[in-house]
Formats: C-alpha cells, sequence, structure tokens
C-alpha cells in the first residue's frame, strides 16, 4: 500500500516543478505513509511524524525524527508539509 500511495504522491507532484528546471524527482519514505518528495530546489513532506497509538504502523526511526526536527539533509528547506490524516501529528509539538 505504502508504495501505491508514494507513487501517486510522486506522479501528482510531477508537474509542479517542471517549469522551475529540469531535475529529476526524489522520493524520500519516513515511515508508514510518510515520505518526501523533492524536485529541484523543492521539499515537500508528507505526512512526517505521527503518535504511534496503534501497533501496526512503522515507527520514524530515532535518528530520522531526530534528523527532521533539526532540519538536517535532506530534511533542511522544506517547503511544505502536509497532513492527509485525521489527529494530532508529533511534528506541531515541536513548533509549540
Amino acid at each position: 500500500m505504502t508504495r501505491y500511495v508514494v507513487c501517486l504522491l510522486f506522479c501528482t507532484f510531477w508537474p509542479l516543478a517542471a517549469a522551475a528546471d529540469d531535475a529529476a524527482p526524489r522520493a524520500v519514505y519516513i515511515a508508514n505513509m510518510g515520505a518526501m518528495i523533492e524536485r529541484g530546489d523543492t521539499k515537500i513532506v508528507f505526512d512526517p511524524l505521527f503518535h504511534y497509538e496503534h501497533e501496526i504502523y512503522d515507527r520514524v526511526p530515532p535518528e530520522v525524527e531526530a534528523a527532521l526536527l533539526a532540519g538536517v539533509e535532506p530534511w533542511d528547506g522544506i517547503d511544505a508539509v502536509l497532513f492527509t490524516k485525521p489527529g494530532e501529528t508529533r511534528i506541531l509539538d515541536a513548533f509549540a
């Protein structure tokens, strides 16, 4: 299922930066349904952090979570963060 969602996001994002440059898009998996789509200088993150109320979801590796919150490469210069699921996400707590 995750592969299909990432593919859908990738295909949806493809034309957004087409006028900006010819850079190939890149998808970076975070965990569960979280991913970052990057093309040129544009980075959009989808569902990066979430509460672990259900044991069925993959956990975000601690080193990825720390790097994301610190803005370490490749998580630097993020242009938008999109939340596609209802409920709170833990990334909001980091900016409170």
